[in-house]
This record gives C-alpha cells, sequence and structure tokens, in this order.
C-alpha cells in the first residue's frame, strides 16, 4: 500500500526530474491506504452530489458501490510552454473499483477531474 506521503514524495521526484515513469513501470497497480481511500471516496461523493459533475452513469455506479481504490500510474498534465521550458506537473491517476469488479481511471488536472478510462 502506498501512503500520501509516499505519493506526494514520487511526484515530486518525477516534477524535478530525478526520477522517471520508467523506472516505476513496475510498481503499479497499487493499492492506496484506507486513509487515502476515504479522502478520495468523500471528494467523488462531494462531485457526484453537484448538479453539473463530470459522472456518467457507469461512474456513478461504480462510486455508490465503492470497494477499493489504486494507484496506477501518473500523467504529465504541463502544457505545450511548459514543456518546452522544460517543466513537469505530474499528477497520479486512480483507479476507483466497484465491488463487482468494474472500474474507471481518472486524474485531478488543476480544477478538472479527468476521466481516462
Amino acid at each position: 500500500m502506498i501512503s500520501e506521503q509516499q505519493l506526494n514524495n514520487i511526484k515530486k521526484q518525477l516534477n524535478a526530474g530525478t526520477l522517471s515513469l520508467f523506472t516505476l513501470s513496475d510498481s503499479f497497480p497499487q493499492e492506496i491506504t484506507e486513509d487515502q481511500s476515504l479522502k478520495g471516496l468523500a471528494f467523488l461523493m462531494k462531485l457526484l452530489a453537484k448538479r453539473i459533475n463530470p459522472f456518467g452513469n457507469r461512474e456513478k455506479f461504480i462510486i455508490e458501490n465503492f470497494a477499493k481504490f489504486a494507484l496506477i500510474g501518473y500523467v504529465n498534465t504541463a502544457n505545450i510552454k511548459q514543456l518546452a521550458d522544460n517543466i513537469r506537473f505530474y499528477q497520479p491517476v486512480y483507479r476507483v473499483v466497484a465491488k463487482t469488479g468494474i472500474h474507471f481511471d481518472y486524474y485531478y488536472d488543476f480544477a478538472n477531474l479527468r476521466i481516462t478510462g
């Protein structure tokens, strides 16, 4: 299991360029701690309760039948100008799994939740 501190340390190293995703590729997926799972589920439930939310029926079903979270990797969300200036902005990509085993993947990019799978 990966803790919030470990997750943030990896993110810092990726953003600093002292760690590559290639080195981490065999490390995923990893379940996250129970505390992080509770925080993540509360965050998703809060978004789900909004009148306008980013979820379709599949994601809604998965959230309402939540079983676990997993960290499945990181994605660089830097824009073209930042990339040209060698600036990285890695964000964790999470998998939300329902009790039935179906799942969706997402990351949070600034003020937007991006569903990737």
